[in-house]
């Protein structure tokens, strides 16, 4: 049983989509790794207080630098 020429055409074309779509993502992850100048290592959440009816912000630390004191 032979494959048709354009099922095997085909089939190139699917593995190098596959191919490219999995350099992407280790691309992606690799840039993930690296810590960005200027990203922010806090969030920052809107509180309110309904007894007291005040409103305030909590900052919270996300990321610890390593390295850094």
């Amino acid at each position: 049983m032979t494959i048709p020429a354009t099922w095997r055409a085909l089939a190139l074309v699917v593995v190098a989509q596959e191919a490219e779509r999995v350099k992407f993502i280790v691309e992606k992850a690799e840039q993930d790794k690296k810590i960005k100048i200027g990203r922010p290592g806090y969030r920052v959440t809107k509180q309110f207080d309904p007894g007291t009816k005040k409103r305030s912000l909590l900052f919270q630390v996300t990321t610890i630098f390593k390295g850094f004191k």
